[in-house]
């Protein structure tokens, strides 16, 4: 689901992207409790900062908060949420840059958005790990889409 709005996202269909987001949300929350986590990845990084790009910032805040209530001063989230209170001079902001400046202490990374999906905050010169990171979920988008077109053609062809 995230692979797929992601390409949708890309391709302008932003609110299909984003109910898509809302349905991966659903399945990462329907997920039964372990530890680790069952995703490793939390869907509202994602889906924040593609709201965050499109200046939703209220919708985006929520889904931080959310984040934040289920994985506590996480980098991401916080990260996603100074933007957003800088986007609207939020009081709040003073707050959260402080979370993010103690929670960053642990980071070896560049960390611009909450995803790295958010080309418009995420800068991957600034780290050579970022970079890679970058890169490699590039090429992942890429497979996946080479995959998604080869699928069709096969529907099409009706070849199985």
């Amino acid at each position: 689901l995230i692979m797929s709005a992601e390409v949708r996202y890309r391709e302008g269909q932003h609110p299909e992207a984003f109910v898509t987001l809302e349905r991966a949300v659903d399945k990462f929350d329907a997920l039964p409790y372990d530890e680790p986590h069952g995703w490793l990845m939390s869907v509202r990084h994602t889906f924040g900062a593609l709201l965050t790009e499109q200046q939703q910032y209220g919708r985006a805040m929520t889904l931080y908060r959310q984040d934040l209530d289920l994985f506590p001063n996480n980098v991401w989230s916080l990260t996603g949420l100074r933007l957003c209170y800088e986007a609207r001079s939020d009081p709040r902001l003073k707050h959260t840059q402080l979370a993010l400046a103690n929670a960053l202490k642990e980071a070896d990374i560049h960390v611009g958005a909450s995803c790295a999906c958010a080309t418009e905050s995420w800068d991957p010169r600034k780290s050579n790990r970022a970079a890679k990171c970058a890169l490699v979920g590039t090429t992942m988008l890429m497979i996946c889409m080479a995959a998604t077109l080869l699928a069709k053609q096969v529907s099409l062809s009706g070849k199985h």
